[in-house]
């Protein structure tokens, strides 16, 4: 993927402070990282297309160097992902960002942590924001927390307008002290129905008892 390109517009004033600076005395100034880089710290990229904030990242510090013409986002305070009436989806934090200029798209990595407008917890290693299908991809080990619900799948899909989490693949859905194992899992996060195929259940005796005394 290609690095997000609005940090790109930094770079010729970066370069020129990072590798020309002189104190009073007109004597250089040595650059704070090896030569060739510049570093901005503590800045925000948006992507609003037709003037509507679609998603927006406040960074911690953007690395440029100019041999490969890289660039590196790292330390994500926090991403924000809004619907169309400008309300938040979705807040992240992370170790670092990257992005394509085309699709829109983000992917965060390194102690990944989202957060859904009803209070769904995701925590993993990687997650991808697909902007066409308004949807958060975990390729990785994934754990997610929603109220006394806590489900660990290899894998899952977030479509987020419509509260949805999909897993093709082993899932462990915990509920109380109640346990299932399956696949094909699609839950919604809202209204906490759910479906689960191939199913094997592990139940608390204490809690079934409760559960048919009522």
């Amino acid at each position: 993927m290609a690095l997000l390109a609005a940090v790109v517009g930094y770079w010729l004033t970066a370069q020129y402070v990072g590798e020309g600076s002189r104190d009073a005395n007109g004597q250089a100034i040595a650059p704070p990282t090896s030569p060739g880089a510049a570093v901005i710290s503590e800045t925000t990229v948006r992507h609003s297309p037709g003037g509507r904030t679609a998603w927006q990242v406040k960074l911690d510090k953007i690395e440029l160097r100019s041999g490969g013409g890289s660039v590196a986002a790292q330390g994500v305070r926090e991403a924000l992902i809004y619907d169309k009436s400008g309300k938040p989806m979705v807040r992240l934090t992370a170790d670092r960002v990257t992005g394509n200029t085309r699709s829109r798209d983000l992917e965060v990595t390194g102690n990944v942590r989202a957060v859904s407008p009803e209070g769904a917890v995701f925590d993993t290693s990687t997650i991808k924001w697909v902007q066409d299908e308004q949807k958060l991809v975990c390729p990785r080990q994934v754990t997610m927390r929603n109220k006394d619900t806590v489900i660990r799948a290899n894998s899952c899909e977030f479509y987020v307008a419509q509260n949805l989490v999909k897993s093709a693949a082993k899932v462990q859905m915990t509920v109380g002290n109640n346990t299932l194992i399956g696949k094909g899992l699609t839950y919604n996060v809202k209204s906490e129905d759910f479906s689960l195929q191939r199913v094997q259940a592990i139940f608390h005796p204490e809690t079934v008892r409760e559960t048919l005394g009522r």
